[in-house]
């Protein structure tokens, strides 16, 4: 009876599991019997949401036995697991025994180039060691984090098939890892615009040195001002910005927010040619090359200001559209719009 009701419970567990992926292809294995939210991108990258090692997460994700044993059976112990859980890992690397990379960032935000060089490097490396070695990315839920690094070193894998753009890339993932009528597997604007940042200085030498170059100066980044157009009346008066950059840690990448930008600390100006401009008492000084600005409580962009300079041949105006901001956890749910256009005044001063 026993026996009975604890097959009963693994059975819901599983079901459970596969409502919570239900828009993201699996793996059944005959051989093992393990139902498994995991995808293969190519015959040695696997994007699977995070394995976890408790009993009441089991019922939402896969259990880090069942992925184990999986790899195990089917690679023969030659795989790596990759974890960008910012959040924090649900699984020890003595549980993996130690067969795990931490490129931790927070989630539904973009990966700074500098994690993504190095992931980048140390996947091409562990895949060429040795014929039949296979990584297995993950975050949470095994989607954007995820697949904007299996997008990265794909980006760097295919570099010499200049008929291949990034979308084309974007699509490869996003039909691998999702069912048909699931969303795109990347679909976080802010995201996608970092990996543009990749493509261009992967398949730019110029560019990739000059970006080397710049990192290496000391400098800070001072925003002067955000400008609006095209802004809503009736979202006006209570229309605020947050500024925030990326905090490198020991162990972690976490966000900073310096200022919020409002009428107690801002002067606001509706009369500047059709524009509304937020300029802060005294310039804000940002030590990272990635900023974050929002947009009330839930709406954001982020961007680099190397790459967005570049742009705009170092003249340190970066315009954005409405349509390139990120909604509530990187989702499009943003509501009416406030503006139609963004534009960020800022500054590199070398130190």
């Amino acid at each position: 009876m026993a026996a009975r009701s604890y097959s009963m419970m693994n059975r819901i567990r599983a079901l459970l599991r596969s409502l919570v992926a239900y828009d993201k292809q699996r793996v059944w294995d005959p051989a093992t019997g393990l139902d498994l939210d995991l995808s293969y991108i190519t015959p040695n990258i696997i994007v699977t949401s995070t394995p976890v090692s408790t009993s009441y997460q089991s019922w939402m994700r896969n259990p880090l036995t069942y992925v184990v044993n999986y790899l195990d059976a089917k690679h023969k112990g030659q795989w790596h697991l990759f974890n960008f859980q910012g959040e924090g890992s649900d699984y020890t690397a003595d549980q993996v025994d130690g067969k795990v990379s931490y490129y931790p960032f927070p989630d539904h935000y973009p990966p700074t180039i500098e994690i993504i060089s190095q992931c980048v490097a140390e996947i091409d490396l562990f895949l060429n060691e040795q014929e039949g070695n296979t990584a297995v990315l993950h975050c949470k839920a095994g989607k954007g984090r995820s697949g904007s690094l299996c997008c990265a070193y794909l980006v760097l894998q295919l570099r010499n098939d200049s008929s291949l753009s990034l979308e084309d890339i974007l699509r490869i993932y996003t039909r691998k890892r999702m069912n048909s009528f699931g969303k795109d597997g990347i679909s976080i604007k802010s995201q996608r615009r970092y990996l543009n940042y990749w493509y261009d200085m992967v398949h730019w030498e110029n560019l990739r040195q000059a970006y080397v170059s710049w990192t290496q100066l000391a400098k800070v980044i001072r925003i002067y001002s955000i400008r609006i157009s095209g802004f809503a009346m009736f979202y006006s008066p209570g229309l605020y910005f947050t500024i925030s950059e990326y905090r490198k840690l020991e162990t972690n990448t976490v966000v900073n927010e310096l200022i919020t930008l409002d009428k107690s600390n801002a002067r606001i100006d509706a009369n500047d040619n059709n524009w509304k401009i937020y300029e802060p008492d005294t310039p804000i000084d940002v030590t990272s090359e990635d900023i974050m600005i929002g947009i009330k409580s839930s709406d954001y962009l982020w961007f680099n200001v190397f790459f967005e300079g570049n742009k705009s041949n170092g003249s340190g105006r970066t315009v954005f559209n409405w349509e390139d901001i990120d909604g509530f956890k990187g989702t499009t749910l943003k509501g009416l719009p406030h503006f139609n256009e963004i534009e960020i005044k800022w500054q590199v001063a070398f130190i």
